[in-house]
């Protein structure tokens, strides 16, 4: 199973699908998860959040790699920050709160709290802005 294919459609289903102007559309499989298919064929398995496929936040949505890890492609599905991180946050100001090693607790309420693990900062190539090694949560990772 790769990251790219984890979920195989027909033609016909794909000829089916409405895609908006970016010609991507957004497939919630029940059991399975959210996942963004684009027209011309490849389909990626993303985070699914509000009930759907991940957003795109400042031209960027996270993905879930093969081993669950979460990264980042762009909406032509390439992908800008590998998939190594236990949990990461959509980009905002140029800027994204990811970790390594921390678990979703529950919550009450619909969500769950993502808790413990080594936190930091990344920019839009991945590239480690800022590590926060006092921070059990990602309110605890703030940019400067």
């Amino acid at each position: 199973m790769s990251d790219r294919n984890e979920l195989k459609l027909t033609k016909t289903a794909t000829e089916k699908i409405k895609y908006n102007s970016d010609e991507l559309a957004e497939l919630v499989v029940p059991g399975h998860g959210c996942y963004w298919v684009h027209r011309l064929g490849p389909i990626r398995k993303t985070h699914c959040y509000d009930n759907g496929a991940d957003y795109f936040k400042e031209g960027l949505a996270r993905y879930l790699g093969s081993r669950g890890k979460y990264g980042y492609m762009n909406k032509q599905f390439s992908v800008v920050v590998r998939a190594e991180y236990d949990f990461a946050f959509p980009f905002g100001g140029g800027v994204a709160r990811v970790c390594d090693g921390c678990k979703k607790s529950k919550a009450s309420g619909e969500h769950g709290v993502i808790v413990g693990g080594k936190w930091s900062l990344i920019d839009q190539n991945g590239v480690q802005l800022k590590s926060c090694p006092l921070a059990r949560e990602y309110w605890g990772c703030k940019p400067d």
